[in-house]
């Protein structure tokens, strides 16, 4: 079986793991994002693609004769068209528990960092302004976690373990009888909470009910002026009303680690309330190996069933 590899970087011992198996590996050349004009190219007379976030829609899938079978590295699946695989019969796989928790890390670090005002007294001194502003400590937020997956959980775990008192948790499932969630420190909630909260991280997969979920009508409604964090999908927040929400100071701030277009060209890097960064939150080193690890034996346990 032949397998290309579109994500990079790609570490060589996973490469001989699959080559002990028998694949055939083929490596993205590129040396970025495989982009939607290559990828017919180069996998074109492959028989199963190890994944990164780029597209395959469709029109991909039915010009791909040879694909069997796609194995992501990484928990989302929503860039490829589930229907067309189905019918096209190409499985598809993802390494859902491999990320939790380097991006909970990341999370709770931008928490902390924004709670405690390091993000604005970092530019005020840089302005040569001293200027020591009350800051809040963890049990003195109100957190927000969009999403109840194994991220989620993972960081309510580090925020509780941190001192957090206030955490609402939004989900559209109900939580409330899965032990894991049962804290004093946790409550559940909807969408109406994210008025008054201090901090709103996101942790959900984009669907038709999760696309643009912050918008101009949400902005408006806030009360206080949450810090943002999305490492999920761009998508879930509508980029042109976040740009409307900075610049009318609906919101303090936030971290982008994802976008609606990757690699990400527009202007939210020139926003200062903005930390961006280039899809890292997963990109830990151990994290990183025990994702393309599982996504290596999710072919390799898909070609000993056939």
């Amino acid at each position: 079986m032949k397998v290309g590899i579109t994500t990079i970087p790609f570490h060589e011992d996973n490469i001989k793991l699959l080559e002990s198996y028998g694949f055939k590996v083929k490596l993205n050349p590129f040396n970025q994002k495989i982009q939607r004009h290559q990828i017919y190219d180069f996998l074109n007379d492959c028989d199963a693609v190890i994944a990164g976030t780029e597209i395959y829609d469709e029109d991909i899938l039915h010009k791909l004769k040879n694909l069997k079978a796609i194995s992501r590295v990484g928990v989302g699946t929503d860039n490829v068209n589930h229907s067309a695989a189905e019918k096209l019969n190409i499985k598809i796989f993802n390494t859902p528990s491999a990320p939790s928790k380097a991006v909970a890390e990341y999370c709770l670090g931008l928490i902390i960092y924004f709670l405690r005002d390091v993000h604005f007294s970092n530019l005020r001194l840089k302005r040569k302004v001293w200027s020591r502003e009350l800051s809040l400590s963890l049990e003195d937020a109100k957190i927000c976690i969009v999403g109840g997956g194994r991220i989620a959980k993972k960081l309510v775990k580090m925020l509780i373990a941190c001192g957090a008192k206030n955490i609402i948790v939004i989900d559209t499932i109900d939580l409330s009888k899965d032990a894991d969630w049962k804290h004093e420190a946790i409550r559940f909630g909807d969408k109406t909470q994210l008025s008054n909260a201090d901090i709103i991280s996101f942790h959900v997969p984009l669907t038709t009910n999760t696309k643009n979920y912050l918008n101009f009508e949400v902005f408006k409604g806030f009360k206080k002026k949450p810090y943002i964090i999305n490492t999920s999908r761009g998508e879930i927040i509508n980029e042109e009303d976040l740009k409307f929400a900075l610049e009318k100071d609906l919101i303090r701030g936030g971290a982008l680690d994802v976008f609606k277009e990757e690699p990400y060209n527009g202007n939210l890097t020139e926003y200062h309330q903005l930390i961006t960064t280039p899809h890292i939150a997963s990109t830990s080193k151990s994290s990183r190996m025990f994702m393309e690890k599982q996504s290596c034996k999710n072919l390799i346990e898909y070609a000993e069933k056939k």
